[in-house]
């Protein structure tokens, strides 16, 4: 009994208190790294082949991260060559007008993404990409790309995509 009165004095006592504190501290860090790294995660969900030399590529991004994050540039690499996309937007897509008489009753006009693309934390956004290339980039019986895409988090992604089905 009286061995156990002397492991409780006051210095074991705050000893045990500072080591719950310290890995509760870490513990907390380990967490926040985890659920605020950079996580982004985007795919092809289909793509579009105009005239000339030009893809479209209708994309998706995904935000896991909790904090916001901007997609700064989009590029298409070719023979270790990138080819980005176009920041400004260009009208991309547009659907055939239905008229009754006079009067417009459908019309639509798709237009591609503005770079930078702000994304919240845990949200997501799509829309159209438009690349320039040249033509032995985008041919017909291409199936798969390779994307780098830039953020303001410094983390840049490459990955191999396929393109997706031919959107029409």
């Amino acid at each position: 009994m009286e061995e156990i009165k002397n492991l409780f004095t006051r210095d074991n006592i705050t000893l045990i208190i500072a080591l719950i504190g310290c890995l509760g501290t870490i513990i907390t860090g380990i967490n926040n790294y985890f659920a605020n790294r950079q996580n982004l995660y985007f795919r092809i969900l289909g793509h579009l082949v105009p005239t000339g030399a030009a893809i479209i590529l209708y994309i998706m991004f995904e935000n896991k991260s909790r904090l916001p994050v901007s997609i700064t540039g989009i590029s298409v690499i070719y023979n270790g060559v990138p080819y980005r996309c176009q920041e400004v937007p260009v009208k991309v897509y547009e659907t055939t007008t239905r008229r009754n008489r006079t009067e417009i009753l459908s019309h639509h006009e798709y237009f591609s993404m503005s770079i930078p693309i702000s994304l919240p934390g845990l949200g997501g956004t799509s829309g159209y990409a438009y690349f320039e290339a040249p033509e032995e980039i985008f041919q017909p019986d291409t199936t798969h790309l390779t994307f780098r895409v830039s953020t303001n988090r410094g983390k840049v992604i490459e990955k191999i995509l396929p393109l997706g089905p031919l959107l029409d």
